[in-house]
């Protein structure tokens, strides 16, 4: 059982284009982790991450971490967290609109997924921009 999804009819499981390259959507990830037993016995290794990929997860988690809203997050005063704060965790601001700012804090999301000091505070952080911008 194979899952190839063609780009044209890519059902929201990944965003990107085949310039740009693609990446898995959230919705992409719920599914693959669901279907995670039906894998099994199928090789869905992927290329190693490069150099540059590695870095940049590093920078991340230490930038995230150390940001205001994490720190607030942690400190159990997430109802002190200003917008301002929740956009700076995702390096957002009033320039980064519409599918941009979706596709940043998308790429974070799935890039922490399984990230045991991070999973939680973005996908709390991650909301609370998504109820803004909904406003």
């Amino acid at each position: 059982m194979l899952f190839f999804i063609q780009p044209r009819k890519k059902g929201g499981f990944v965003i990107g284009s085949f310039k740009d390259g693609w990446r898995v959507s959230e919705k992409g990830l719920a599914f693959a982790k669901k279907r995670i037993k039906d894998l099994k016995s199928i090789n869905i290794s992927r290329r190693p991450i490069d150099k540059n990929e590695i870095a940049w997860k590093s920078r991340e988690k230490v930038r995230m971490i150390s940001s205001i809203a994490y720190e607030k997050l942690n400190s159990n005063i997430s109802e002190s967290i200003t917008f301002q704060e929740a956009e700076s965790f995702f390096r957002l601001d009033d320039y980064v609109t519409g599918k941009a700012r979706e596709e940043k804090i998308t790429k974070i999301l799935t890039a922490f997924a399984d990230d045991p000091d991070l999973k939680t505070a973005i996908q709390i952080l991650a909301e609370r921009i998504r109820e803004n911008d909904r406003k």
